[in-house]
């Protein structure tokens, strides 16, 4: 994955959150028990992966781990609050079952582009708090 010092999340293919690392606790400012078995655009809300859509998602996992690059997108943090993330997804299994792996870090320089970028947001973005970011 193209992210150095990453918080992770891993996923079920239905887009539920699995696991939440402590980096992604911190960045979100949820617990992971808060999250689990949630859909993860409760916490990246342009990520284009539905529980109804278990193929597209790991098809387009598969997509983005093959251009090598990462995305941003709005994160949204628990207090409301929404801010730049670098996104980059991987497919793995879980238990025999496939699954995707996230990771993402807050973007430096207000991001890069891409798609779901930030570019085309009409959402302010702030910047999270700071017990919220990776040292």
């Amino acid at each position: 994955m193209p992210l150095p010092n990453s918080a992770l999340i891993v996923l079920d293919k239905y887009a539920r959150i699995r696991f939440c690392s402590l980096a992604a606790e911190r960045i979100f400012g949820h617990r992971a028990h808060e999250v689990l078995g949630t859909e993860v655009t409760a916490l990246i809300p342009g990520l284009p992966l539905r529980n109804n859509t278990p193929g597209y998602n790991l098809a387009y996992a598969t997509f983005q781990r093959g251009n090598g690059l990462s995305h941003c997108f709005l994160g949204r943090h628990a207090s409301g609050g929404e801010f730049a993330l670098d996104v980059a997804l991987a497919t793995t299994r879980l238990q025999g079952k496939h699954g995707l792996v996230v990771a993402l870090r807050i973007a430096r320089n207000g991001g890069s582009t891409g798609h779901g970028g930030i570019r085309n947001s009409k959402h302010h973005v702030t910047s999270p708090p700071p017990e919220s970011r990776l040292g």
